[in-house]
């Protein structure tokens, strides 16, 4: 597929790549960030962020929370359940 047909085909679906990158980074942030050994900064870089300022802001757009204390909360919910 050429890249001018991708948008087409996108814009006939009723989406685009910006509507999908929009929906799936939060996942996949959400996702890296249950990895604890994994480092935020590291999480930052991995989803293209060049500072990782500008992840936190946008995370905390996403969730309402900083990825310190999404992760935080996540992990205590999670040792919660498993008691």
């Amino acid at each position: 597929m050429t890249v001018r047909t991708m948008p087409r085909h996108l814009d006939d679906a009723g989406t685009s790549f910006r509507n999908i990158r929009d929906e799936l980074l939060p996942q996949r942030a959400e996702a890296l960030l249950l990895e604890r050994r994994v480092p935020i900064g590291e999480v930052s870089y991995l989803l293209g962020y060049a500072e990782p300022s500008n992840f936190h802001r946008a995370f905390r757009r996403w969730t309402g929370f900083a990825p310190a204390e999404w992760r935080e909360h996540n992990y205590q919910r999670g040792a919660k359940v498993a008691t």
